[in-house]
């Protein structure tokens, strides 16, 4: 695969990977306005974007790899989240927008405590018979939020 063809599906992904999770947002929204119709419609559609489109875009890119490499490539990844979200945070701090920084040092901090899961579990620090199972996203992503308000 060419270079070209690998960016784009990359680009591709990325576009999957937003489009899904702002569906999820208008979903949240809609439940929250007692509408479960545009809610499953926008559920709908974000599970298509993220469990067809970047699912099939991202087997064809071989995005995943085994265990070692995926944690080595969350690693990696992370820690250049955490790169930007320090500038992202400096930016907002020197344009004076301080509820902006609270909000990013916030996410900056759980960005840091998957780093260090993710590291442990690359030393073979992760336990699957005492793993908690993960809850449903929009579950998870609501409670998240709250602590964002």
């Amino acid at each position: 695969m060419t270079t070209r063809t690998m960016q784009n599906l990359i680009s591709a992904m990325k576009a999957e990977a937003f489009e899904s999770a702002e569906f999820m947002r208008f979903a949240a929204a809609a439940r929250l306005h007692n509408n479960d119709s545009m809610a499953a419609l926008f559920d709908e559609a974000a599970d298509v974007d993220r469990c067809r489109h970047f699912a099939r875009e991202a087997e064809f890119a071989h995005l995943a790899g085994s265990e070692d490499e995926n944690l080595t490539a969350a690693v990696e990844a992370t820690i250049r989240q955490m790169a930007k979200y320090d500038e992202f945070i400096r930016q907002a701090r020197t344009d004076g927008d301080e509820a902006a920084v609270g909000l990013l040092e916030k996410v900056r901090h759980e960005k840091l405590t998957q780093l260090v899961a993710f590291r442990a579990a690359l030393k073979g620090g992760v336990d699957e018979k005492n793993s908690v199972p993960p809850a449903p996203i929009c579950q998870l992503a609501d409670q998240r939020n709250e602590l964002y308000r």
